[in-house]
């Protein structure tokens, strides 16, 4: 379980890794996260992707299932 957000922020996420898959080059996690913001809740499923480069992460995507939903959230 993971917490994002810098401290003084008026949201949280948190996350649940359902699996994780990896190669030399790339390690990509499926992911539940429940947002929460002003009193409301919010879950969607993303895949975040990350590219390694000498054991660091030098790129990252996330797809998640509802883009458009997501927004309006926190829009």
């Amino acid at each position: 379980l993971a917490a994002f957000g810098p401290g003084n922020v008026e949201w949280e996420i948190t996350t649940e890794t359902h699996d994780v898959t990896a190669s030399d080059d790339h390690v990509v996690a499926l992911v539940t996260a429940t947002a929460t913001r002003e009193g409301k809740t919010f879950v969607y499923n993303t895949a975040e992707i990350v590219h390694l480069r000498d054991g660091k992460i030098t790129e990252r995507w996330a797809f998640s299932d509802d883009t458009a939903a997501i927004v309006d959230f926190f829009a």
